[in-house]
């Protein structure tokens, strides 16, 4: 009987363990065939009219030039019309960040990057284009591209380093005060014992010198 009970239970855990193994099995692939298509949708092409990153330059895609280049209308400059590489060209999100390139001046940039903005909101679109969602790791490197929320969450975590640290300078500070204090004391302390036994010196000197005269002049 407790062999037969043995036997149940081992083999009830053995199909618990192969139903959990099919489960995370059908899992992968159902989220292997999503990040497919996932992939494929974000590398469909560009098309005219998609707003983009254009280098570290928010843009309007033209039209294409070529197989390796589009025309591209830049938000802000007066709207100067320039030409950028594919692979310099990724889709623009509003939660993007680019800090400004080196040499530009930023009221400028900040104003071409609003301008860019405000186009997206108009549209009611999040994204700028369908295709080139993905930024490729050389795109980062280039041109800084980040994701607006991971600055702040940056910045906030600098904040409260700034605040630990001078919180930790507050705290060094009083305790060097503090022992300064106390150091100040002990020596005031040191200065002050001498006196007070040469004070009690010279009243026992005093006392025994009367008691002397007083006892001598009894004797006489």
């Amino acid at each position: 009987m407790f062999v037969n009970i043995l036997v149940l239970a081992f083999s009830s855990y053995l199909l618990e363990i192969i139903f959990i193994s099919l489960k995370f099995s059908l899992n992968s692939y159902i989220l292997q065939d999503l990040c497919y298509f996932q992939m494929i949708r974000h590398r469909r092409g560009l098309k005219a009219g998609d707003v983009v990153w254009a280098g570290a330059y928010p843009g309007l895609l033209v039209r294409k030039k070529n197989s390796n280049r589009w025309a591209v209308e830049f938000f802000g400059y007066s709207n100067q019309v320039g030409s950028e590489k594919l692979q310099n060209i990724v889709a623009l999100h509003i939660g993007d960040y680019v800090p400004c390139p080196r040499g530009e001046t930023a009221g400028l940039y900040a104003d071409a990057i609003q301008e860019a903005m405000d186009y997206m909101d108009r549209a009611g679109n999040v994204w700028g284009s369908e295709g080139r969602r993905t930024v490729p790791p050389k795109f980062f490197q280039k041109f800084g591209l980040r994701r607006r929320a991971d600055v702040e969450l940056d910045h906030t975590m600098d904040d409260e380093l700034d605040h630990t640290l001078e919180v930790a300078v507050d705290q060094t500070l009083d305790e060097d005060l503090d022992q300064t204090i106390e150091e100040e004391y002990e020596v005031g302390i040191g200065i002050d014992e001498p006196k007070k036994k040469s004070a009690s010196s010279q009243i026992i000197v005093s006392v025994a010198i009367f008691v002397l005269a007083v006892v001598w002049y009894f004797m006489k």
